[in-house]
This record gives C-alpha cells, sequence and structure tokens, in this order.
C-alpha cells in the first residue's frame, strides 16, 4: 500500500492528472443521469354543508345527515365518509381515493344530492358543496369586525352581502366565511289558546307565511327611451308586518 502511494509522491504530476480525470468522470455521471419526474399524487375531499335553521342536532342527524351520507357513500371513488351533526348545521367530508378525478366526482356528488333533495326537509337550505385538496394546503387568515352602531346580526348581514363576494373574487382566495355571526331571522311565537279558539293550527300559521312572504317578479314595462322591471315586494320585513298578516279568512 506504501509502494502505490509512493508513486504519487514521487510523480505529482500523475496525481494531478489522475484527480483531474475523477472529476471528469464524476461531473460526467451526474450530468447524464436519468432524473425521473416524481409522482402525481392528488389526495382531495369533498365538503357538503347543509343549514337548517332552528333544528336540534338529532333531527339534523335524522333527516339531513343520514340522507346525504347514504346518497354519497354509494359513488365510485369514496374512500371514507364523515360526518359531524350539529344544531342548525350538517357537514358531510367525503374523503376519496388517492389520485380519484375530483371533476368526476364532484358532478357525481352534485348528481346525488339533487336525487335526494326531495327527501330533505323543505325549509333546509340548499347543500353547499365545495373540494379541499390535501396536497394544496392554505393559510387562514381572519378578519374581525365590530361597530358601536351595528348590531351584530346587522353586522352579519353586511358581511354576508356585502364583504364576503368582494374577498372571494381576490385572486387565490379558495374559500371565504363568516364565523360567529348571527343571521337576521324573525321569530314567530304562537299563542295555543288562540289557535284553539279560532279553530287553527300551527300548520295555518306556516302556510299563510309562505303565501305572503317572498318575491315576486311581475314583469316589465317599455317606453320609447326607457324599460323598466317590476317587482312586487311581498316579503315582511318587521315584527309589525308580521303581526298584521291575515291567517286564514272565512265568510
Amino acid at each position: 500500500m506504501r509502494a502505490f502511494t509512493d508513486i504519487f509522491i514521487k510523480h505529482p504530476v500523475l496525481a494531478l492528472v489522475v484527480n483531474l480525470v475523477i472529476v471528469l468522470v464524476g461531473w460526467r455521471a451526474a450530468t447524464s443521469l436519468p432524473v425521473q419526474q416524481f409522482p402525481k399524487l392528488e389526495n382531495s375531499s369533498v365538503i357538503i354543508t347543509t343549514l337548517y335553521y332552528g333544528a336540534s342536532a338529532e333531527t339534523i342527524r335524522g333527516f339531513l345527515t343520514t340522507p346525504i351520507e347514504r346518497a354519497v357513500s354509494q359513488i365510485a371513488g369514496v374512500d371514507v365518509v364523515e360526518s359531524t351533526s350539529r344544531a342548525g348545521s350538517s357537514n358531510v367530508t367525503v374523503r376519496l381515493k388517492l389520485n380519484h378525478d375530483t371533476t368526476t366526482a364532484l358532478a357525481e356528488i352534485s348528481a346525488r344530492l339533487q336525487q335526494v333533495r326531495s327527501e330533505l326537509p323543505a325549509e333546509a337550505e340548499q347543500p353547499v358543496v365545495e373540494i379541499q385538496r390535501a396536497d394544496r394546503p392554505y393559510a387562514s387568515f381572519y378578519i374581525s369586525f365590530n361597530s358601536k352602531d351595528r348590531t351584530v346580526p346587522q353586522i352579519t348581514d353586511w358581511l354576508t352581502r356585502e364583504i364576503q363576494p368582494r374577498l372571494a373574487t381576490i385572486t387565490g382566495v379558495q374559500r371565504v366565511t363568516v364565523e360567529g355571526g348571527r343571521p337576521l331571522a324573525m321569530r314567530v311565537w304562537i299563542d295555543r289558546n288562540k289557535l284553539t279558539a279560532v279553530n287553527l293550527a300551527p300548520g295555518d300559521i306556516h302556510q299563510a307565511l309562505q303565501r305572503n312572504n317572498y318575491l315576486a317578479a311581475v314583469g316589465r314595462t317599455k317606453g320609447k327611451e326607457v324599460e323598466i322591471n317590476l317587482l312586487a315586494n311581498t316579503d315582511l320585513r318587521t315584527s309589525e308586518e308580521f303581526s298584521r298578516l291575515i291567517v286564514s279568512e272565512r265568510n
């Protein structure tokens, strides 16, 4: 071994040439190595959110979550179905299999939801479907709003109508939600004794609210230079308007 090293000690030029050869061979090998592309992995989930204001968690579970779970669990490409039932809202998370086409899954889930829509309560909101990609994490950003002149329901209504649509149009924003808000709502308290006295039921009040609390487009009128859309504003806005509502008319 010592005799082998003595050769390079006695001939430094030879040692330099050998080192250069090793460097050149290594550089050539490094540049000619085949580079394989990393495999494309797509792991996505579909989140279905359905609101039913005023309903308890048990009602949400039985009338919203269970029918939706039963409908989406039969779709091809579904790996796991998870759900959460709370008072007023149902959340169903459909986790897809690895590399399953999210566009196809979203179309199939939307079609299944349309099929079971008749089984859901009529008072429930339309299910909202969105895709969450695990391979594309996103950061959360919270903005707080407060006002001395507006109540919490008024702030919630303003954020929903004005701020939320504007933030959703910003490039790179995936989802905008209002947390901790209180949507505007009108509660009607029923006097059972008065209903019994006039031979009415709570269902009659519900039907009267549906008949008289809606927006309808009447049509349009045209002039030589002006065209105006006509709208029948028949929705009730204040407690006084609700108190003057005619539930039933007889004789």
